[in-house]
């Protein structure tokens, strides 16, 4: 008979870290990456924000040798970090989901701007008569974020590789609906947030999603909650 501890080394994480700049998604992830590349299991670091570099500058050779760290500078080679995730790979992590909306977004508009039209709702052609000042169209952007969510969304699902994905919250209608669906996929939801208490900065995980554990953890918060994955994946992966 199989144990259920048995069951959760087995299941894959699909986590998503949710936060504005500084409440600690980096820091979080790359203390789940040491974690897992100390227990010689790969670690494929994607990062388009080029922001991870601070803290992983802070590990040892040893605890760094198992993280291959991938940043991607524009939307095609995202993509392509994505396709080519090693077959030996423990724990994916994409560290900056905002970003790669930009790179989506930079994309789209070179190509309109090498066009010199678009489509605007009404299904009628108009000419871009300024390039330095065209911005995308509101209803394109629709677009990027079916784009960006179709990517994460089998990202996510894939059933052999532990996923850690970070954002920035997304408020518009639009960026509201792509959150959501990644929420649906991912067994754990943490909010971060950072405030400052006896003029010392102290940072906090609320937990918005815990799969098959809602009543018992759901709206929880916790101090330092990079302390709670660690510990997590220190009795996940084997």
């Amino acid at each position: 008979m199989v144990s259920r501890q048995e069951l959760e080394k087995l299941r894959k994480q699909k986590i998503v870290l949710v936060g504005p700049s500084g409440t600690g998604k980096t820091y979080t992830a790359v203390q789940v990456a040491k974690t897992v590349s100390k227990k010689g299991k790969k670690v494929y670091y994607i990062d388009p924000e080029y922001g991870s570099e601070e803290e992983l500058v802070k590990l040892s050779d040893d605890e760094l040798k198992n993280i291959e760290l991938v940043i991607p500078t524009n939307y095609e080679k995202f993509v392509n970090a994505v396709d080519n995730i090693p077959k030996d790979a423990s724990l994916v992590i994409v560290d900056g989901l905002s970003e790669i909306v930009n790179f989506r977004k930079l994309q789209i508009q070179k190509l309109l701007l090498t066009e010199g039209f678009f489509v605007d709702g009404k299904d009628e052609i108009q000419e871009i008569k300024s390039p330095e000042t065209f911005t995308i169209p509101g209803r394109i952007y629709a677009r990027i974020y079916l784009d960006l969510s179709s990517i994460l969304y089998d990202l996510i699902s894939l059933p052999d590789i532990h996923v850690l994905m970070c954002m920035h919250p997304m408020e518009r209608q639009a960026r509201g609906e792509v959150q959501e669906g990644i929420f649906r996929k991912a067994d754990l939801v943490i909010q971060l947030t950072k405030t400052i208490e006896d003029n010392k900065p102290k940072w906090y995980g609320k937990v918005i999603k815990n799969r098959g554990k809602e009543t018992e953890t759901s709206e929880q918060v916790y101090a330092n909650p990079w302390m709670g994955l660690v510990k997590r994946f220190e009795q996940i992966i084997r």
